[in-house]
């Protein structure tokens, strides 16, 4: 018997296995044959020849791949960095392992790489986030000072005198999945947000119909309103979080939903009937808010209604 590699979970299996026992796949699209099964190598370990035919073709795409990556006038979104890393990892730790490495230093013409190639494949995938980091915060810089003009007018028909700042004009430059923009009130999320749909649009060629803007008040989608679609003439998706859920509902249910007016109404009487007259329940439910909220250290110090009643709960 001789252990060959599962050509779809890459985990090794028996070669007289009808199945692979990781992933189920049937023994007739294994991709080796018994007669090639193995090459030993130090320690005792076996690695199927076929397995360095296959590496060697990995490290001529990886190469394609790291440079195409890498070689273009764009962000580099986390959701892309992560599917090119997950998609050369396995093979990151096979090439790691001291015996395949001794095996590829002692017979690189058979195996039709050398151990140079192997190590420049471990050192780039290795430092392959720290390098997407670099290349994104050059991108950056180097977009700050391309298109100078271009965000010093950004925002012209929606009032002459406004400026990005730095930070105002990074995060609209981020074009990662996930962007949190911190701020307090009145620093300039709304400017942000609007300046970001224009530049998607203008820059980075977003359709406005595959954008929606999405806020939390009624006010906060007025003012994003009267900026993006009326005053930059973009019509972008612009609603309230519940708008959105309510839309999406609507379209997926025969019924449309109601929606209930009285729900603070419920809440608060269920409170007062069924658990604030509930010492057990009281507590706990103190003790749950307890991890979201910052509580007096007297929360519990009560002896009666009114003390509640009177703010000290």
């Amino acid at each position: 018997m001789a252990l060959i590699y599962c050509p779809e979970c890459k985990k090794q299996i028996s070669d007289k296995a009808e199945a692979c026992p990781h992933c189920g796949l049937p023994r007739a699209y294994f991709a080796y044959h018994q007669e090639q099964a193995v090459a030993v190598v130090d320690k005792g370990d076996k690695t199927p020849v076929s397995d360095y035919k296959t590496i060697r073709n990995m490290l001529i795409a990886f190469d394609r791949d790291y440079t195409q990556i890498f070689n273009r006038a764009r962000y580099i979104p986390t959701s892309e960095a992560r599917a090119f890393y997950k998609s050369y990892s396995y093979y990151l730790d096979v090439l790691k392992d001291p015996a395949v490495k001794q095996y590829i230093a002692n017979m690189p013409n058979a195996v039709g790489f050398d151990i140079e190639q192997s190590n420049r494949f471990i050192a780039r995938l290795d430092d392959f986030f720290e390098q997407v980091d670099r290349f994104n915060e050059q991108f950056i810089e180097q977009k700050l000072e391309e298109y100078k003009e271009y965000f010093d007018s950004i925002l012209t028909a929606v009032d002459p005198n406004v400026r990005l700042d730095e930070e105002q004009l990074r995060a609209v430059l981020t074009d990662d999945d996930y962007c949190l923009l911190v701020a307090g009130a009145g620093a300039g999320k709304t400017t942000t947000m609007a300046a970001k749909v224009k530049y998607l649009v203008d820059k980075v060629g977003i359709n406005s119909e595959d954008i929606i803007v999405i806020s939390y008040t009624n006010k906060a989608i007025n003012e994003l309103i009267e900026r993006i679609n009326t005053k930059l003439n973009i019509p972008v998706k612009i609603c309230t979080f519940h708008s959105f859920g309510y839309e999406i509902l609507k379209k997926t249910n025969e019924v449309p939903p109601s929606v209930n007016y009285r729900s603070y109404s419920i809440i608060f009487n269920f409170l007062e009937k069924k658990v604030f007259n509930n010492q057990r329940l009281l507590k706990n439910l103190v003790r749950f808010l307890g991890y979201y909220f910052d509580l007096p250290e007297d929360a519990f110090c009560f002896t009666s209604g009114e003390n509640r009643s009177s703010g000290r709960f």
